[in-house]
């Protein structure tokens, strides 16, 4: 799938920082069509299988590739396996794939019905719903509710799914997922705890229930970042959409963000909320770059250079340079900040607030040394370095 050539400068902009600002809405329609166009390629791929569908779900399949989709269905990790899938081009992997979006489109309320069925089951996710495993799922959304129906074998189950007050989905007959709120938006929590995921994820390991303080630790993280600029919260919590909590141990503590899961960050829990809010901007970070990077070339493949990282200590290519440059350097900007606000909050973490910066400027003079970012990829350095260091 070819990357869109050209992207408005107040969509990278606001992939940038959130000390800038730029147009959200530009990136969550350009993502949109980003999985519009994924998903017609992948209803191509499995046009035999699209063909056996009801009319009914046929024609609104038709209406959903005629615009971009929601951004609450596309910046999921139904995203990115859907892109493996249809990479790999095996027409029977891609409908396993295809299902998890559609799902994501009807929580979404961009289906209004339909008759799907897989051929093996999976758990699938209706926003903070977890399905129990099901082969087949059959859902009509009536005025007030969702009628769905999940099979499994020769074993059927009926539930009626609702919207709370604070826009979630409800359902006293399934598994619903915690939630931490910053400010009154919602990050779903999403527990893996059993899964080939927490296999692979061994060190530090997935927990299997939120730590009791984490309500309490995100209510004084929105007060953090409210307290530095109003608008980060909103900007955080656009991009940043699932959590998955990880132990405090042996291992330290850390937080992630995967290429592979668009919208989920990995995050150490309980921490001191001053270290969650620099992770919470760091993290939104790596997720504006993954999502721009899927719209737009950030570098030209020219400069196969190994810049010696200050963070990894190791070699590291430009891109990855500039993937460490622009989530240390808004992580940096709010400690800065924050301190300056309150001087208790000099050292976060482990770092002092100079401390923070130092990696910065030899990055940042790397990301001057090189002639090969395109324009996206110098707004994502310069705009942040410029405020850095004036």
């Amino acid at each position: 799938m070819t990357t869109i050539d050209l992207v408005p400068q107040a969509a990278a902009l606001h992939c940038a920082s959130p000390y800038i600002g730029g147009n959200a809405a530009k990136v969550r329609r350009m993502v949109g069509e980003y999985g519009r166009g994924l998903l017609e390629i992948a209803l191509e791929r499995c046009d035999g299988t699209v063909a056996a569908l009801t009319p009914v779900l046929r024609r609104q399949l038709a209406a959903v590739l005629a615009r971009p989709l929601p951004w609450a269905a596309v910046w999921d990790p139904a995203l990115a396996d859907l892109e493996v899938r249809v990479m790999a081009d095996r027409p029977e992997d891609v409908w396993e794939a295809v299902v998890p979006l559609l799902v994501n489109l009807a929580a979404a309320g961009g289906l209004g019905e339909a008759e799907l069925r897989l051929e093996r089951p999976l758990r699938l996710w209706w926003g903070g719903l977890h399905l129990p495993p099901a082969d087949r799922l059959c859902f009509r959304r009536k005025p007030h509710s969702v009628a769905l129906e999940l099979g499994l074998g020769r074993k059927t189950g009926s539930h009626v799914l609702r919207r709370g007050a604070n826009g979630l989905w409800r359902c006293d007959t399934l598994e619903v997922a915690p939630v931490l709120w910053l400010g009154r938006r919602p990050l779903i929590v999403r527990l893996y705890e059993g899964s080939d995921l927490d296999v692979q994820y061994k060190s530090p390991r997935i927990l299997a229930s939120l730590p009791p303080s984490a309500p309490a630790i995100f209510a004084e993280v929105t007060r953090l970042l409210r307290r530095v600029q109003p608008s980060m919260v909103g900007w955080i919590a656009d991009v940043m959409r699932l959590l998955t909590p990880l132990e405090v141990g042996p291992a330290g503590r850390m937080s992630s963000t995967i290429e592979e899961f668009p919208g989920l960050t990995f995050l150490s829990l309980p921490l001191a909320p001053s270290e969650v809010a620099t992770r919470l901007v760091h993290e939104a970070s790596h997720h504006y770059f993954l999502a721009l990077k899927r719209l737009v070339d950030l570098d030209d493949g020219s400069d196969k250079t190994q810049y010696h990282s200050p963070i990894k200590e190791k070699g590291r290519t430009i891109d990855m340079i500039l993937f460490a440059f622009h989530a240390f350097g808004n992580g940096a900007l709010f400690h800065r900040d924050l301190a300056h606000l309150d001087p208790r909050y000099q050292r976060v973490a482990d770092d002092t607030v100079e401390e923070a910066f130092a990696p910065l400027r030899i990055m940042h003079d790397y990301l001057g040394q090189t002639r090969a970012l395109t324009p996206a990829g110098r707004t994502l350095w310069l705009p942040v370095a410029e405020r850095l260091f004036g």
